[in-house]
């Protein structure tokens, strides 16, 4: 019974060490907002010039940044990017439950940085959506299609 009590107690401690230490990092991130933040990608992209945008409101979260579309060319259209990541409705079947997720774009010009499920609870309260990607799970790889300012999904094999 006590090595049990001991086991479970050490369980929580160590995801409540990882859930400060994954809002601390996040809070960091905020005080440093106005410089670019070019994540580095698995597919090798050539990152020289970058800039990023925080989306505020999207699934529901009014006024709460939950993910940052980076753009790694300086003549893009920004706005069109952030408005069609706004009306896109299915971020939550795409986001990891522990970990954030990047997605690039088809045309490798930009990427779409989601936070995770946890972070949004954690920062905002907001309920985990059943949708989300646990650790472990089988999930698809996708890009995003950005073509007639909308927001589409194209799955890598």
């Amino acid at each position: 019974m006590i090595i049990f009590l001991q086991k479970s107690s050490f369980l929580f401690l160590f995801i409540l060490s990882n859930l400060l230490v994954n809002a601390q990092n996040l809070k960091d991130s905020k005080q440093v907002e106005n410089k670019p933040s070019v994540p580095q990608s698995s597919i090798g992209i050539k990152q020289q010039s970058a800039s990023s945008i925080d989306a505020n409101i999207t699934s529901g979260i009014s006024g709460k940044k939950h993910f940052i579309i980076h753009f790694y060319e300086n003549n893009m259209d920004t706005m069109a990017y952030h408005k069609a990541a706004y009306y896109f409705p299915r971020f939550e079947q795409y986001r990891f439950y522990n970990k954030r997720r990047i997605i690039n774009f088809v045309n490798k010009k930009a990427s779409i940085e989601l936070f995770s499920a946890i972070e949004l609870n954690i920062l905002y309260g907001k309920r985990i959506n059943q949708q989300v990607i646990k650790e472990g799970a089988i999930y698809p790889e996708i890009e995003f299609d950005f073509s007639n300012n909308m927001l589409k999904e194209q799955f890598l094999k």
